[in-house]
């Protein structure tokens, strides 16, 4: 991980739309997709390969081109593995820039943040669904396909959800996680998820 203090980020997309999933589904987003990832998910569905190469400002540049007359309230850094980088200055910069901006971060959690953010989306990866000692978390998702079970689940982790996400929508592993979540009701914070922005249609 660079240390520079005004690194050069590779992205793949910045864009705008409502967030599809976990806690804060449905709030108006902005998307800063971070090239490159230290997985290769099957199931993954994302583009990894950087479009463009940008440092703070441009970033900032970037999305004031995009709002038009939008406040930008609610920031998401996604991937790709967006902990690959230095997100420290980036986190410093979108903050003095948009004053009370909420910045969530979604992570596979297997590298350490060095920068302190508003929301931790945690997604555990197969075959292991390990998590780094020390990793932050305020939702875990698991991503619920063939291969995902109970077992997968580490239930003494603390954080505030813990997310059933079937694989793109897909109405087998819907029923999946709807059976693992109705049979195991001793975990008090334990949630059936959807994609909604494939149910809409949109990105």
């Amino acid at each position: 991980m660079s240390e520079k203090t005004d690194p050069i980020y590779p992205i793949n997309e910045i864009f705008q739309s409502f967030q599809g999933e976990g806690m804060n589904i449905g709030a108006f987003t902005t998307f800063i997709r971070f090239a490159g990832c230290n997985l290769k998910c099957e199931f993954c569905d994302t583009n990894h390969e950087p479009k463009t190469h940008l440092n703070c400002q441009g970033i900032i540049d970037f999305i004031d081109h995009l709002r038009f007359n939008q406040p930008v309230n609610y920031i998401v850094f996604t991937g790709g593995e967006p902990t690959l980088y230095n997100l420290k200055p980036l986190v410093i910069a979108l903050r003095e820039k948009y004053r009370g901006v909420y910045i969530a971060l979604e992570t596979n959690g297997l590298l350490h943040v060095n920068a302190t953010f508003n929301w931790y989306t945690v997604s555990p990866k197969p075959p292991d669904y390990k998590i780094a000692l020390g990793i932050s978390a305020s939702e875990l998702k698991y991503v619920v396909n063939n291969d995902f079970c109970f077992t997968h689940i580490n239930p003494e982790f603390h954080c505030h959800i813990i997310w059933l996400q079937p694989e793109s929508n897909n109405p087998k592993f819907m029923k999946k996680a709807w059976k693992i979540a109705q049979d195991h009701p001793e975990i008090k914070n334990l949630r059936v998820g959807i994609q909604l922005h494939k149910v809409y249609g949109e990105k």
